[in-house]
């Protein structure tokens, strides 16, 4: 049998009270949250119509600058063609600019000298039809047939209302001076519709609790094994000594009998 000295067996308790007192350690795996959309699409093709055409206004040649620039002279001009043609407000654009050179008028000269020209430009933009009817109100054969047939005339007994209802009467001189020939023109829209994606649901994060388990077990996996070595050491010892026929302790107490009888 072999005994472990005082000290080695402190040694040894002292380690597994602190391997034993090792606070548990808590890990958090923060999962990343994981989604898919899945996005689906109809094309759809529409055809317009653009019809574009235009008028030329002579102005007092002192009110042409706030003529062009006056947003209710725009309002006023932009409803006129909405209500010849017979179109949505929101489907006419509009454009007032200076003209580049004076109309022949056959005003007198002093007149003559003291207008100016302004040309107004429109495009309306509606949708194609079959042509079957020419008086559904907003269709483009209905509307390409109202600004075919305007003139002059049809142009200022509409235009004069709508700016004195704006600008006021007496705000500004206007007379109608030409009409212009209208253009079509057909485009195709096309229109891409997007549908609802499907989204997976986020991942919660996973909280894990671990312990020094492995770390405790390790240790005195190491102490156990250095305990062997020693009483291996030991034992190898007792054995040797056994070979020669008596222990060592034998030995010291014969040794001491033969100097006795000395």
């Amino acid at each position: 049998t072999t005994t472990l000295s005082g000290a080695t067996t402190q040694t040894i308790s002292a380690t597994i009270a602190t391997a034993t007192r090792t606070t548990p350690t808590v890990t958090t795996i923060a999962t990343v949250a994981s989604s898919s959309t899945t996005t689906a699409t109809s094309t759809t093709a529409e055809a317009y119509v653009e019809i574009s055409g235009g008028f030329t206004l002579e102005v007092d040649a002192a009110d042409l600058e706030t003529f062009v620039n006056d947003p209710q002279v725009k309002e006023a001009l932009t409803a006129t063609v909405a209500e010849i043609s017979g179109a949505a407000v929101e489907d006419v654009e509009l454009n007032v600019s200076i003209a580049t050179r004076r109309l022949q008028s056959p005003l007198p000269d002093r007149r003559r000298l003291a207008a100016a020209s302004v040309v107004v430009s429109y495009v309306v933009t509606v949708p194609q039809d079959d042509g079957s009817s020419t008086t559904a109100t907003g269709s483009s054969t209905s509307v390409l047939k109202a600004l075919t047939n305007i003139n002059s005339a049809s142009v200022s007994s509409v235009l004069t209302p709508n700016l004195e209802a704006r600008v006021g009467a007496g705000t500004y001189t206007v007379v109608v001076q030409s009409v212009a020939a209208v253009v079509t023109k057909v485009i195709r829209q096309i229109t891409t519709t997007p549908s609802a994606g499907t989204s997976a649901a986020p991942v919660s994060p996973v909280t894990v609790e671990s312990s020094n388990v492995g770390v405790i077990v390790a240790v005195i996996l190491c102490i156990v094994g250095a305990v062997a070595c020693i009483a291996g050491v030991a034992l190898l010892g007792v054995r040797s000594s056994r070979q020669k026929g008596q222990s060592p302790l034998l030995a010291g107490i014969a040794n001491e009998e033969v100097a006795l009888e000395i």
